[in-house]
């Protein structure tokens, strides 16, 4: 691992506040990363949002459409109502 760089794991050690999701991680991480300048992907589907915006992050889905208002996007949501 590079210097000045940390993985979710270690920012989910360290977080300010009790229970995370995927989002809260990623946007924790961003802001992080973004302080010390450093190369991290920003769009990991590469869908146009950034991942700590994307509600399915890993899925490609440039509408984030969410039927069901819950965390997750239509494309990531096993249970859409």
């Amino acid at each position: 691992m590079q210097e000045g760089i940390i993985s979710i794991v270690q920012a989910d050690s360290i977080k300010p506040y009790e229970v995370a999701t995927s989002n809260d991680l990623l946007r924790y991480l961003y802001r992080i990363n973004e302080t010390i300048d450093c190369s991290f992907d920003l769009d990991y589907d590469k869908d146009s949002i950034l991942n700590y915006l994307d509600n399915c992050p890993t899925i490609r889905n440039p509408s984030q459409y969410n039927l069901d208002t819950d965390q997750y996007g239509d494309v990531c949501d096993d249970d859409i109502d």
